[in-house]
């Protein structure tokens, strides 16, 4: 895919040692020592038969235990985009998980229709101010509840992400800049006359920008944010993931979402 594309369109885009010392002592004493030291060992070696088949146990479980771990961490760095995806994904998690928690608590104890009411707005606040954070397509999740697609977002949850609605977040120019001159190989500079640093629209994946080529010619600039698509498809395994678990009617409009926007990050086509 291409991350920038001119259209002339105007429509918005212990270690521990042991030492051992040796004393003369008499014979009667190394005797009953000796005898006091076998008695010992042998308490010891009963004492220590008993732990190692304890421990034995505790340690292939342990070690099971690490090996799955390490296999999910695994499985999620490559399906999610990479440490990148992998970070997003727990940031993700840090707060859905515990809310999730949290509504089915609720729902055993029954609670009364004010208290979920203050449950869906503090939580849709502190989901807003994540999908802000993560942008992405969390952004388009947000936008999904704004719209009640699937009919399960209660209002409180739609007012709150109502603003996803109107306008995205915008990326700063920096970032435009180095994505269009990395695309072109050269400076802004050598190939518009203006390019203005305020873009007239913003979405999920991409904003768009007034330029003149210089030529004179008025262009507008689809711009696609940097590592946007392969961000996007582990977005979309977070987010399908934990809907299966906590919201299967979610699912549906998820994988419709999900091959609507594969088609969307290639620039050549759209333009």
């Amino acid at each position: 895919t291409t991350p920038c594309i001119i259209t002339m369109s105007s429509a918005v885009l212990s270690r521990a040692f042991l030492r051992s010392r040796c004393i003369c002592t008499p014979v009667s004493r190394c005797v009953s020592n000796s005898r006091a030291l076998a008695a010992a060992s042998s308490s010891t070696g009963s004492s220590n038969s008993r732990d190692e088949r304890l421990f034995s146990p505790l340690v292939y479980v342990a070690g099971g235990l690490a090996v799955t771990v390490a296999g999910g961490i695994k499985y999620m760095h490559d399906h999610v985009g990479g440490t990148e995806g992998l970070a997003r994904t727990m940031s993700f998690y840090s707060i859905a998980i515990p809310k999730y928690l949290e509504y089915r608590l609720h729902m055993f104890r029954e609670s009364p229709d004010e208290v979920w009411d203050e449950l869906d707005r503090e939580t849709s606040k502190k989901g807003l101010d994540k999908i802000l954070e993560l942008r992405g397509f969390y952004i388009k999740s947000g936008q999904l509840a704004a719209a009640n697609i699937g009919n399960a977002f209660p209002p409180i949850w739609q007012d709150t992400m109502s603003v996803l609605q109107d306008e995205c977040p915008a990326e700063d120019f920096a970032v435009v800049r180095r994505t269009v001159e990395t695309e072109f190989g050269k400076p802004l500079e050598e190939i518009f006359s203006s390019f203005d640093e305020k873009p007239i629209g913003a979405a999920s994946i991409g904003q768009v920008h007034r330029a003149t080529l210089l030529d004179g010619s008025d262009v507008v600039v689809k711009v696609m944010y940097e590592s946007v698509e392969k961000l996007f498809r582990g977005d979309v395994r977070t987010i399908k993931m934990f809907a299966k678990v906590a919201q299967p009617v979610h699912v549906p409009p998820l994988e419709e979402i999900e091959k609507q926007f594969m088609t969307e990050f290639d620039y050549i086509k759209e333009g």
